[in-house]
């Protein structure tokens, strides 16, 4: 008896200890969840008006005007997603660095030192566009000539610095912990309004630069918002503002630019592989075609919203855990990011791949021949949602120069089969190469991460999200097409039967899901008043079970 008080107090030490770790875990948890939701309602939301703005695009201009549509907003997302230097990430990375640090002074400065090169290299990048609008169309039309390029160009190209600024801006409001302005502006109010003014422009049948102008007006009044946003949030910024920056300006210059710049040429790389196939279709084959790609394409960049949701209200998080040394939080909140995003994107990219000519109808018949392109994707974007919100792993540890190298690796697989095969298959070719790039983005940074970081995103309970997704929308939708055939009816037969027994085996799975973080997001009152002993089983056999 004597020896229990001596035994009782490691035991006490324990259970506390236990119990911090337990508590930091629901916290980080519980802020994924409540920041993944906002940006997953977003993200659903503005994907449907991006969504949107293809069907109107392909119903009301045909393949060929739509594939100039197309290849003129592709001309300004590559330039734009180049011209921004990578400055987007390193501002999450940076402000949320420096607020955990209680320095608002330094925000201030570095967005400084990001915004005004970004702007000045975007307006020079855009005069001499401007200037070579002719030959730049040209090179994108081979069918003609290119003047029916010309002016959406001209329209595009002029808002081209302010698509630049408007990058870094609406990623900085990341970084200050939130993701309420991303989602009211980027994600839901810039494509309303460029749904609403695309659709007057088609309705009174105006020019080609009143159609680019309803895709860039909306920026520049978004970018107005953000800025905005931003110098409310530095003005009432809750954390203790330093009255002068931690270091001087010009070291805060080159440190920023040292991290930013390797992840601006990986950032090219990413969106040269994103549009890069819709330009060389153009190129190589047609206006027609590239229209017929690009539409089939979208329906798989829908899913992509999900991840991107996650990987967006993760990154923040990622960023402190690394910087104060919790790199076990930081796999641990890894693991649920990723066993989130299987479940919430296998249903969908299985049943685009199986249904794929029946999902395709909705542009019109002329783009059935997009079926394989679909089936393809989706298939290769079951791995990319295996291997979790990875980039974002690398980028926030710092290692922009890893993430340099996957993309530069991806991109030239990409370009290579994308010379090879487009004259030989066309747009097959085309969805093949944009495949293999995948592959190869998802594998290297995963085997980075986990050989050499020690990080790795698995867990039982992402292997039950994948394994209930495989056999619901795999194998059960695959009976469904066998016996009914392949139409609108059997479709929606087989969403229906699928999803009910999907989400019967989500709820016998859980405790293994953190189903609880996000019935915390919606109900945090009821969460608060849990106990930690209520949830303790479902974090021995959660998203860190395999650590």
């Amino acid at each position: 008896m004597g020896k229990a008080p001596g035994n009782a107090a490691p035991v006490g030490r324990f259970r506390i200890a236990s119990e911090t770790i337990e508590a930091r875990r629901r916290s980080d948890v519980g802020r994924l969840a409540t920041g993944g939701l906002h940006n997953l309602a977003g993200s659903v939301v503005g994907g449907v008006l991006g969504f949107a703005i293809v069907v109107i695009a392909t119903r009301s201009l045909g393949p060929s005007g739509a594939g100039f549509l197309f290849e003129g907003i592709a001309f300004l997302s590559i330039s734009s997603r180049v011209l921004v230097l990578g400055s987007d990430v390193g501002l999450v990375r940076s402000i949320a660095a420096h607020r955990s640090r209680g320095h608002t002074a330094d925000v201030r400065q570095t967005l400084v030192a990001a915004l005004t090169p970004a702007f000045v290299v975007g307006a020079l990048a855009a005069g001499v566009a401007f200037v070579a609008t002719p030959a730049i169309a040209a090179l994108l039309d081979r069918s003609g000539s290119g003047e029916a390029l010309v002016p959406y160009l001209h329209v595009l190209v002029v808002a081209l610095p302010f698509a630049v600024v408007y990058l870094a801006c609406i990623a900085a409001t990341r970084g200050f912990g939130t993701m309420l302005p991303a989602v009211v502006i980027d994600m839901i109010g810039k494509p309303l309004l460029q749904v609403l003014l695309l659709l007057l422009t088609v309705s009174f049948g105006w020019s080609a630069v009143a159609l680019a102008a309803s895709w860039t007006i909306p920026i520049v009044i978004a970018l107005g918002a953000a800025l905005t946003w931003l110098a409310l949030a530095i003005r009432h910024d809750p954390n203790e503002p330093a009255a002068q920056p931690s270091r001087p300006a010009r070291n805060d210059f080159v440190a920023f630019w040292r991290f930013s710049l390797p992840r601006g040429i990986a950032a090219t790389f990413q969106v040269l592989i994103l549009w890069l196939d819709t330009l060389l279709i153009g190129i190589m084959a047609s206006a027609h075609a590239a229209g017929v790609y690009t539409a089939s394409t979208r329906y798989v960049l829908l899913g992509t919203f999900v991840g991107i949701a996650i990987s967006q209200a993760v990154a923040p998080q990622l960023a402190s855990m690394f910087a104060s040394g919790h790199n076990d939080r930081a796999g641990a909140l890894f693991a649920t990011a990723t066993t989130w995003g299987i479940a919430a994107t296998w249903p969908l990219f299985l049943t685009l791949a199986i249904y794929s000519r029946t999902v395709l109808l909705v542009f019109g018949s002329r783009f059935e021949e997009g079926a394989g392109v679909l089936a393809t994707l989706s298939l290769a974007m079951l791995l990319s949602s295996a291997t979790g919100p990875v980039d974002w792993v690398l980028l926030m540890g710092g290692k922009s120069g890893w993430n340099l190298l996957n993309t530069a690796s991806a991109l030239a697989v990409n370009v290579t089969l994308n010379l090879i095969l487009i004259p030989r298959i066309g747009i097959m070719g085309a969805a093949i190469a944009w495949a293999a790039s995948i592959i190869v983005n998802s594998a290297a940074p995963l085997l980075e991460a986990w050989l050499l970081l020690g990080i790795h995103p698995y867990s039982l309970g992402g292997l039950s999200a994948a394994t209930s997704s495989v056999v619901c929308f795999g194998g059960v939708a695959l009976l469904i097409r066998a016996f009914l055939g392949d139409g609108v009816a059997p479709l929606i037969v087989s969403v229906v039967a699928s999803s009910v027994l999907y989400l019967g085996l989500l709820w016998r799975s859980r405790h293994l899901l953190d189903v609880e973080a996000i019935a915390a997001a919606v109900h945090p009152r009821r969460w608060e008043r849990r106990p930690l002993a209520a949830i303790r089983g479902s974090s021995r056999s959660g998203a860190g079970a395999w650590r």
